[in-house]
């Protein structure tokens, strides 16, 4: 959940930054809209990877936990790549497979999203590094029931 926060108030935060009238300006790819689609589709990847590596970030230190979240940070864009093309791949109401028709455009595009997903590292780099700074900040009994590490055998 912590995860899914930081994402979104990176996004709100750099939209703010790039059009502080609130007016919709901005280039393409920094506009409002474009950052809340980012964040809006982040957001399963950020619940579950926040989800995972709690106990990670939790385990050690202050430089263990801003570690995980740079990692956390810069696995995400291609995550979200995966996400993405995996999507466009479902079957919709008029294909005649198990998948959609245009499969194999979708495959052939994963190597190169997977290239260009970066560009959103701008914000999923600052989501990372901030959720970090909440998951080691929160008391311990506020996250438990988050850690997912309580379901490991032992």
């Amino acid at each position: 959940m912590a995860a899914c926060l930081a994402t979104i108030w990176v996004a709100g935060a750099l939209a703010t930054a790039v059009d502080p009238e609130g007016l919709g300006r901005g280039n393409a790819l920094l506009g409002p809209g474009y950052l809340k689609g980012i964040a809006l589709g982040g957001l399963p990847i950020a619940f579950l990877g926040g989800r995972g590596l709690l106990p990670a970030a939790r385990s050690d230190g202050w430089p263990t936990a801003l570690a995980v979240g740079i990692g956390f940070g810069m696995i995400a864009p291609p995550l979200g790549a995966i996400e993405v093309v995996l999507v466009g791949m479902l079957p919709f109401s008029n294909a005649t497979s198990g998948f959609d028709d245009n499969v194999t455009g979708f495959l052939i595009l994963l190597p190169i999203a997977l290239v260009y997903s970066y560009i959103v590292a701008v914000l999923t780099v600052p989501a990372g590094i901030l959720w970090a700074v909440l998951v080691r900040a929160l008391p311990r009994h506020f996250l438990e029931s988050m850690d997912l590490g309580r379901f490991r055998s032992t």
